[in-house]
């Protein structure tokens, strides 16, 4: 007698097996249910550790599948009247009675007749048990994998863990992360307070913060900027109320302007939301005098934004005697300003040796850390200069000169651009630009 006619007159549980199938199957799914609502309420509400959460999530997915097998039994059971368990048993029972001729008769029971459409049916089953799982918690498995890891770290009593969940969320578009963040501003450390402010200033300027809470935001960075926090914290809160659009820390803002080592974001702040006051302006003018390499492009880039005459007269007046790293972006602002003033100085400034340098991009990382979130002083590619087709990703400071005297648009220079497009003195890239600035200006 073959295993499968055997295990077709030998019963396995009896008359009670599916009563028994439908107990476990349904005890099972009371405490899955349970255990799902509990575990997920928790890691939302409580948890403060990753690895919590993942032996808690890997236990949820256990019972998951533990579940999708009690059920697949149960369809076996009544489906196929339990034919695909009793060729399992027998095979295994055959096995365990050292019937080694009837070994092969394991994987054909393992893999013929009902084993196909169990597996399917698991499948299925494991599929609609996901959903329903996710249905019951609010969908926690996509919230966990897009923020809810975020948020347990924010509730960590490692302060780095807390930091490095500020500075994952700040980009994430996702409703709550605001709220979270907020309340990171008002009750975190020094630390998480400023990498709170530059992430919510971070989503203001992409529109990823609710306009009620911008409000509760500037109020509570408000008080970090008049606190005792160091000057490096105070300027990265400026710029983040600079993005929030508030004008209500500008006296504090000052002040970091005229402390001995300003940083370059109270510099940035004030540009960024043109604020062309005359104490600002002089605050400004006075850092270009006295500051080097990145504060100095700081204050020549925040006077470019003004679109004030009186900026365009502090860059003129001191763009002799400014740092030389900031000349580039000084004659950028001029051009900005359309300044015609500066034409003359433009022309003496390109003819001086000190001319004889390349500009780069200039870049400033806003984060509290000094990485990332870069803000660009200036891009050579800009839209003004791309119709003259003398781009480069580093230029001379004499090709961006003639870019800015086409773009003031003076025409009384054309003819000592025209001269210049032939002059031996300057490099091949600066005569062909003043080609094409003279060809333009002349169409």
């Amino acid at each position: 007698m073959d295993d499968q006619e055997r295990a077709s007159k030998e019963p396995i549980a009896g008359a009670k097996g599916g009563w028994t199938l439908v107990v476990t199957a349904l005890l099972l799914n009371g405490v899955a249910y349970w255990y799902n609502i509990e575990v997920t309420g928790y890691i939302r509400r409580q948890s403060g550790s990753i690895s919590t959460d993942l032996a808690l999530r890997l236990a949820y997915f256990a019972l998951m599948v533990a579940v999708t097998a009690s059920e697949v039994l149960l369809v076996d059971h009544f489906a196929f009247g339990g034919g695909w368990r009793r060729k399992v048993l027998s095979g295994m029972r055959g096995r365990m009675e050292g019937e080694v001729g009837d070994a092969p008769s394991l994987g054909r029971s393992l893999f013929r007749d009902y084993t196909a459409h169990v597996a399917v049916a698991f499948l299925v089953l494991l599929g609609l048990n996901y959903v329903l799982f996710n249905a019951s918690n609010g969908w926690f498995d996509s919230y966990y994998r897009k923020v809810g890891h975020f948020y347990t770290e924010l509730r960590s009593s490692n302060e780095r863990d807390r930091i490095r969940a500020i500075d994952e969320l700040a980009p994430i578009r996702h409703a709550g992360v605001s709220a979270k963040l907020l309340e990171r501003l008002i009750k975190g450390t020094v630390k998480e307070k400023t990498w709170s402010a530059w992430a919510l200033g971070y989503r203001a300027a992409y529109d990823l913060i609710e306009d009620d809470l911008k409000e509760k935001a500037q109020d509570a960075a408000l008080a970090l900027i008049r606190s005792d926090a160091p000057d490096h914290d105070r300027a990265v809160v400026a710029m983040a109320l600079a993005r929030m659009n508030s004008f209500e820390w500008m006296e504090s803002g000052l002040k970091g302007l005229a402390s001995a080592s300003p940083d370059p974001q109270f510099a940035i702040a004030f540009g960024w939301l043109e604020d062309h006051r005359s104490k600002v302006l002089e605050a400004l003018g006075r850092l270009l005098d006295r500051g080097k390499g990145v504060r100095a492009e700081a204050a020549a880039w925040a006077l470019g934004q003004m679109r004030d005459s009186v900026a365009a007269s502090i860059l003129r007046k001191r763009l002799r005697t400014i740092d030389p790293e900031a000349l580039c972006i000084a004659v950028e602002s001029l051009g900005r300003l359309s300044d015609v003033a500066a034409v003359p100085l433009l022309v003496k400034l390109f003819e001086a040796k000190k001319s004889d340098r390349e500009c780069k991009q200039v870049v400033v990382r806003l984060k509290p850390n000094g990485s990332g979130d870069r803000f660009y002083l200036y891009a050579q590619a800009g839209k003004a200069y791309k119709s003259l087709g003398c781009v480069r990703r580093h230029e001379p400071l004499r090709v961006r000169i003639l870019k800015v005297l086409a773009r003031i648009g003076d025409k009384s220079v054309l003819p000592w651009v025209r001269r210049m497009a032939t002059n031996q003195g300057v490099g091949r890239s600066v005569r062909d630009c003043a080609v094409r600035v003279y060809n333009a200006a002349v169409e």
